[in-house]
Formats: C-alpha cells, structure tokens, sequence
C-alpha cells in the first residue's frame, strides 16, 4: 500500500509516496506512477504486468508459466530456446501459433537481437 508522504510528514514531502509496511521505504511518485498503468488489477491486487506496456504481448502472470514472461501463454525462454537452436521467426512462430510481431517482441524480451531476423526457414 502506497502514502503520501505528505500527508504524514507535510508539506516538504509533496510529490513522494511511502511504502506503508514495516520498513516504510520511500518511493518517488514520478518514478513509480507509470508503472502502475502496466497491471491489471483483481480485487485491487496486481495480477498480470504487461511489461513495457499494454500493447506488448510480453506479460508476467503468476498463474502461467509459474510466473515466466510470456506471449500468450508460450514462455519467452522457449521461443529463444528455439532460436538458439537455428530456427527461423517463421518457423518459432508456426509451430506456437504466434503472429510474427509477437515472437519478435518475446525473442527481443529475450535479448535476441534481431538483426539476423531473415533467417531461411
């Protein structure tokens, strides 16, 4: 749960938040509010992070994959696997089910750098 530090220390805090547990650990609101446009929200708990943003397919949700980044359901670590091991977007994403936008943004999650994108099938 997230204060304003303001309202508890006045008014040379304005535009900072603590942490309201045991330690207090003070968050900077520029820092962190961006963030929390990042989360869907169940109950008010933060369930699934669309990292980056919502437009990006990469998401974190603990009731998949245990938790690993995913693109619909297909962990990011198993289409860089896949491209490790030579294969093309194409065939990453035929075999997943996966448009081709997808297994890009899970393989650059990953690190791949996609420059050698035009692998042959």
């Amino acid at each position: 749960m997230l204060l304003n530090l303001q309202d508890i220390e006045g008014e040379d805090f304005i535009g900072r938040l603590i942490v309201a547990d045991l330690d207090g650990q003070v968050a900077w609101k520029d820092v962190i509010s961006d963030r929390f446009e990042q989360f869907d929200y169940e109950s008010g708990i933060a369930m699934v992070w669309h990292l980056r943003n919502k437009s990006n397919p990469v998401r974190i949700d603990p009731r998949v994959s245990f938790g690993a980044p995913t693109v619909n359901g297909v962990p990011t670590w198993a289409l860089k696997g896949r491209w490790d091991a030579g294969e093309s977007v194409t065939d990453i994403q035929e075999d997943f089910g996966l448009s081709e936008q997808e297994t890009q943004h899970g393989l650059l999650f990953e690190g791949v750098d996609l420059d050698d994108y035009q692998r042959a099938a």
